[in-house]
């Protein structure tokens, strides 16, 4: 099996500060390589990552979304995760008042090659 580079992604907008949550229903296969938060409101917070039922990572007082930004340290997080089409990805966090929760993961998904 051949695999072609992908992105998926959603975004949980909140009227006032609270909760988010972004599922992520996946139709095909998907193998993690990296996930961002690029468009989510300034001092949202990330405080769960699951794939399916399996908790990826988890933080109860949350880290920054900044954390995960295309300078951050912080690459490559989600490497190695993998999830099979049909499941959901759920990742959960925080926002200090109104806006946004983006979340975007790049990874791999099957391809069929063609001649």
């Amino acid at each position: 099996m051949t695999w072609g580079m992908t992105a998926v992604g959603g975004t949980d907008t909140l009227d006032a500060a609270g909760s988010a949550s972004v599922k992520i229903r996946l139709q095909h296969d998907f193998r993690a390589q990296d996930i961002t938060f690029t468009g989510s409101a300034a001092g949202a917070k990330v405080t769960s990552i699951f794939f399916g039922d399996r908790v990826v990572w988890s933080s109860s007082d949350g880290i920054d979304v900044s954390v995960f930004g295309s300078t951050s340290f912080l690459r490559g997080l989600l490497k190695g995760q993998s999830l099979r089409a049909g499941l959901d990805i759920t990742v959960n966090g925080n926002l200090p008042g109104a806006g946004d929760f983006a979340v975007t993961l790049v990874g791999e998904k099957p391809v069929t090659a063609t001649c």
